[in-house]
């Protein structure tokens, strides 16, 4: 089975641009293959936050809020956009993201058909790269019976575009069971301590430590 991208989000607990270091380190350390920060503290210092990123072997993501955010991003190259939920019918946006030609996570939530579809065609046609469809429960924190994890199979099916999972549950079962049903990408929320739904950085790494050992164990299925 192949590896599943995993994120970690940190954009409600990061406030400073001290905030924004420690969460680059513990999310390097724990194995994830990004994290998200959100645009008010990492946008006027992406240059040096990147670089910090990429040199402990992970992506640095920035959630935008509008679209002068995308184009200032997209000028310093971008490399994998995030795009909230409350982001879907802010075309202006969806274009300066997709014109990038960046891969996209999009995220999708309760978000209605018609809404996804007009977010996909901006973005398509804008010439964004691929585009993964990050489903999650709208609550957050979520009880892991509202994780739905089926609905990544209508998505797929609904929209041939990629999949994957955001947990706002904090139970470790969750996205393991959404990497075994062939999530591309699972996206845990971080902070400095635990809460509900929410992950510090050991909890992060054993999180990691469990889904990665769970996909060795599904193997190829070759005999």
């Amino acid at each position: 089975m192949s590896r599943c991208i995993l994120l970690a989000d940190a954009t409600r607990g990061c406030r400073s641009e001290e905030d924004a270091h420690f969460f680059i380190r513990a999310a390097a350390e724990a194995g994830v293959n990004g994290l998200l920060l959100p645009f008010a503290v990492a946008g006027p210092h992406y240059t040096q936050l990147k670089e910090e990123a990429n040199a402990l072997g992970i992506l640095l993501l920035v959630l935008p809020e509008k679209a002068e955010h995308a184009q200032r991003l997209a000028e310093l190259g971008m490399p994998l956009w995030q795009l909230g939920r409350a982001t879907l019918d802010d075309t202006p946006l969806l274009k300066a993201a997709g014109a990038s030609g960046a891969p996209v996570l999009l995220c999708a939530e309760d978000a209605p058909t018609d809404l996804l579809r007009q977010a996909l065609v901006a973005l398509h046609g804008a010439g964004s790269g691929l585009v993964t469809l990050l489903h999650g429960a709208p609550a957050f924190p979520a009880p892991p019976e509202e994780a739905n994890l089926r609905a990544m199979i209508v998505l797929k099916g609904r929209f041939q575009e990629g999949v994957g999972y955001y947990d706002g549950t904090g139970y470790d079962v969750v996205p393991v069971m959404a990497a075994a049903m062939r999530a591309d990408v699972v996206e845990f929320p971080l902070d400095r301590q635990s809460a509900q739904g929410m992950r510090d950085p050991d909890q992060l790494a054993a999180a990691v430590y469990t889904l990665r050992l769970a996909e060795q164990a599904l193997g190829s299925g070759e005999r």
